[in-house]
């Protein structure tokens, strides 16, 4: 998956940035995750229907979590194709919600090694 800040960035360091313990915090982080896999598969079907608001109003949900819990890299991605959707573009979206499968992937390995 590459060297990306998410995962070069531990839990306990992703708890502190945003002010909480790591114990308080893996519970969002799972529920983020949870949220996030249900909103990446609406997001495949709205960018396979072209439905560019429907993609805007998934992404944004997706940024604005990512970025109440420190995960600045998923935000990022997030806020390009959130900007885009707003425009009606919607090329390259499929590969930026792979891109962020792929982080949420890292974070599910590194919140259950911590979870149970």
């Amino acid at each position: 998956m590459g060297s990306s800040k998410e995962e070069s960035i531990s839990v306990r360091q992703m708890a502190e940035n945003v002010g909480l313990k790591e114990e308080e915090y893996v519970p969002l982080l799972v529920l983020f995750i949870e949220t996030s896999i249900c909103y990446l598969n609406e997001l495949k079907s709205d960018i396979l229907k072209g439905d560019s608001r429907k993609v805007y109003e998934t992404i944004h949900s997706i940024r604005g979590a990512a970025e109440n819990l420190g995960i600045p890299e998923m935000s990022e991605i997030a806020k390009v194709m959130e900007l885009k959707a707003r425009k009606d573009v919607l090329d390259g979206a499929e590969e930026a919600r792979e891109t962020l499968v792929e982080k949420l992937g890292y974070l599910t390995e590194v919140s259950h090694l911590r979870y149970n």
